[in-house]
């Protein structure tokens, strides 16, 4: 799905031949061959993979569609979780209900890991029937213990903030188009007449009734020509994050709307519409996107640029360079490039580091030594490296934690599972080769690791997280 920022034609060749104006976009839906995309000179394009499970509505045919600052906003987000699958998947939002429709507040998600873990699997799968017990037996705690934690941090029982999770997405069923016996399978209610009491209490009306107000209406003109916004297709623009990781290369992302948050080991930097940051390689990180929030990934360095958290500081991007980082972000991350084209072509990234940054500079040789170490044959304790390289153990602790505001320890910790989450998604690898390629002798040992740090058994991941082949067909 390719859309235009500037005034310039694309032109899309198939059996028929299309041509996408400046704010425009083109569905290219599932089973399309495309033949060719051409853009002219000056044109900024970029193009968003959309898996078709993805889409709350599904375009029919191959179509041009007007784009709003909202649609652009949708697309911009979808490109950035097409380049980082690693963003933790969440419900899709919907239009707000018109005004007097009730839309009680969304069910509260508990704060400790543990809970939230639980409450996000039931958020993944409304239908989820995992017994409060079986969930006790999970987490290590007693039933009543479990009672009381759930209670505390929602204000609410298990079996309340269950049943208020159904509903809800049983209300984005509703708005959808979907019948009442419809939604309530799809949320697990076991007969309809339960899903009615449950909805009724929750919103004061019916399910039907609810519908009948909040359905947008369909003009005929939209019918016939399948002109339907990103929004309608994608949903809205939920708060989301990325998974804690930790890059193997440095990364450059660009806030392009609303607000949000970058964690780099124990520091946060607040990131507003405009700013651009650099993740340096091997510090752990999370991105945070508030509600209606945007960032893009715009391209890559590799660690020979010695670039160091200490170094980090946030620039800001006009008009004019915001055009140009689409563009660049664009050629990093999608097909649509000149050809020949170098991929993160070092010399035009190195123009895009911060001032602290000087490019050729030296990068301290121990830190850099233990970074790019291979995880499953290096040494495993500080201990053992301060030894191999050298260095007293207080020293060399002291510049690690500088570099990447963790201990060596956690720090290894993050970096073995954050390999294992990535080899986790692609399917068909063993889980035991998954746990000796990143350092663990023993399933056992990496599984406990593993629902230690994540709450859930490596097996549930991979059955959550795991990404469609078509990522990896596409973007190679």
């Amino acid at each position: 799905m390719p859309w235009e920022h500037r005034t310039n034609l694309s032109q899309v060749r198939n059996e028929d031949h299309f041509t996408v104006g400046a704010g425009q976009a083109i569905w290219f839906p599932a089973g399309t061959t495309v033949t060719s995309i051409e853009t002219a000179p000056g044109t900024v394009a970029t193009s968003a993979l959309v898996p078709p499970d993805r889409l709350i509505r599904q375009p029919t045919w191959l179509t041009v569609t007007d784009l709003d600052a909202g649609d652009a906003a949708v697309l911009t987000r979808q490109f950035a979780r097409w380049a980082m699958p690693y963003m933790i998947d969440t419900t899709p939002s919907f239009p707000a209900a018109d005004s007097g429709s009730p839309v009680p507040d969304s069910p509260p998600v508990p704060r400790s890991q543990a809970l939230r873990t639980m409450a996000e699997t039931i958020l993944q799968n409304p239908s989820n029937t995992t017994s409060l017990e079986d969930w006790a037996e999970r987490l290590g705690l007693s039933s009543r213990q479990l009672t009381r934690k759930f209670q505390a941090e929602t204000g609410m029982s298990y079996r309340t903030w269950h049943t208020r999770v159904r509903v809800d997405r049983a209300s984005h069923l509703l708005r959808r188009g979907d019948s009442v016996s419809q939604s309530a399978t799809a949320v697990g209610f076991a007969t309809v007449p339960a899903f009615i009491r449950a909805f009724s209490r929750q919103f004061g009306v019916t399910p039907g009734a609810w519908a009948a107000r909040v359905r947008r209406p369909v003009s005929a003109t939209a019918a016939t020509t399948d002109h339907r916004t990103a929004a309608d297709c994608l949903g809205g623009l939920p708060a989301i994050s990325t998974m804690p990781r930790i890059n193997r290369f440095h990364v450059l992302i660009w806030f392009k709307t609303g607000t949000g948050s970058l964690d780099l080991g124990d520091r946060r930097i607040p990131l507003t519409e405009g700013d651009t940051v650099w993740i340096p390689a091997g510090v752990w990180n999370v991105v945070h996107l508030d509600e209606g929030g945007v960032f893009v990934p715009v391209g890559e360095l590799p660690t020979t640029v010695s670039m160091r958290r200490h170094h980090i500081v946030v620039t800001h991007a006009d008009k004019k360079d915001a055009l140009e980082i689409e563009y660049r972000a664009s050629l990093n991350y999608t097909s649509l490039r000149p050809w020949p084209y170098d991929r993160n072509d070092p010399a035009t990234m190195t123009k895009l580091l911060p001032p602290t940054v000087t490019p050729f500079a030296r990068p301290d040789a121990a830190v850099s030594a233990i970074l790019n170490a291979d995880l499953a044959s290096g040494p495993r304790t500080l201990t053992q490296w301060s030894e191999k390289l050298g260095i007293p153990l207080s020293r060399l602790s002291e510049r690690f934690r500088k570099e990447t505001g963790q201990s060596f320890t956690l720090w290894r910790t993050d970096l073995r599972l954050n390999s294992a989450r990535y080899l986790l998604s692609k399917p068909g690898v063993p889980i035991t080769q998954i746990a000796a390629e990143v350092g663990y002798p023993h399933v056992s040992g990496f599984t406990r690791a593993f629902t230690a740090r994540h709450g859930i058994t490596p097996t549930e991941f991979r059955k959550r997280y795991a990404q469609p082949i078509i990522y990896d067909e596409v973007t190679g």
